[in-house]
């Protein structure tokens, strides 16, 4: 009888300490996925009325006038979208691969190779809002020192009217050299952490099978450390409605550098009678982007998948 008595004891404090254990998260879940998502949801149907002083139900005119506004030349939003998809590019397609290539020559002890990796890693160690604007104040035509060498080298033609930062044709280019040279760091350090993870047998069959330099990488190196690189992909895709930063803290937006999450900032900041279609909006991007995203994953773990070692 005791015996028994102690067993449910013992199953009853299991039970309690599993429900205590789970009780946050599970609140956490239902807080951020139903109430503040439901709350977007109903929101995206409304409308914030002046005359009333409060939110009215409009059916569907936010999400139609997403759709409308993609074909209207005047609008930013076009624009907006066209950026953050270039942004994403330049992540995934050209930082990615040189942080590859740049971690296998960490990897590699070549001369200086520490040297380098530190030198790439230094921009992830500050902040990113004071290296943003440091990096505004650089090119700034009052006070950056950039300006003022071109005028001590009589290159004042070079200069904008309007500033670097302020001209279509220099803005642009300037904030994806910016994101080139903050982005490579961390993923540097990712990679040539997966690198020293491969066992160091498997490279010594590679010598002795004669395996060239390149054949190396192709053959051992990058599929071992393939789910790094997919996660960083993955990571990568966010860019295209998470991108903001830079452009708020360099350009604000200015000379046609707007993105996605930028525009809809500023749907936001512009007070209560945009709420409904920043609503509207991040429910399409997400209806449209979870799919990209899951069928991204599926390819990505077949040329990637995992090794065990």
């Amino acid at each position: 009888m005791k015996t028994a008595k102690r067993k449910l004891t013992i199953r009853n404090k299991g039970i309690a300490f599993c429900v205590i254990a789970l009780a946050f998260p599970v609140a956490h879940f239902l807080f951020m996925f139903f109430l503040q998502n439901g709350g977007t949801f109903i929101l995206s149907f409304q409308e914030f009325s002046v005359d009333s002083g409060k939110f009215e139900f409009i059916g569907w005119k936010n999400f139609t006038t997403i759709f409308r506004i993609l074909g209207n030349e005047y609008s930013e939003f076009p624009l907006a979208l066209r950026n953050s998809l270039i942004f994403f590019l330049l992540n995934n397609f050209f930082i990615l691969p040189i942080s590859i290539c740049c971690a296998i020559i960490c990897y590699k002890r070549i001369p200086f190779s520490n040297v380098f990796r530190v030198i790439l890693f230094l921009p992830t160690v500050i902040s990113p809002v004071v290296l943003a604007m440091v990096y505004r104040f650089a090119w700034d035509s009052t006070v950056g020192f950039i300006p003022q060498i071109l005028e001590q080298l009589n290159l004042q033609e070079l200069i904008p009217v309007l500033g670097f930062l302020a001209d279509k044709k220099t803005a642009m280019p300037l904030l994806l050299f910016y994101c080139v040279w903050i982005g490579l760091g961390g993923s540097i350090i990712l990679l040539t952490g997966a690198i020293s993870k491969i066992p160091d047998h498997l490279l010594e069959l590679d010598r002795l099978y004669g395996l060239s330099f390149f054949k190396e990488v192709w053959y051992v190196i990058l599929p071992l450390i393939g789910p790094t690189v997919s996660i960083l992909f993955l990571q990568g895709l966010g860019v295209i409605l998470g991108f903001y930063m830079p452009v708020l803290l360099i350009t604000g937006g200015a000379a046609d550098t707007t993105t996605y999450a930028f525009f809809t900032i500023q749907l936001t900041n512009g007070g209560q009678s945009n709420y409904g279609f920043a609503a509207a909006l991040s429910l399409v991007s997400t209806l449209i982007m979870s799919p990209v995203i899951l069928v991204c994953r599926y390819f990505i773990d077949k040329f990637f998948p995992a090794y065990e070692y």
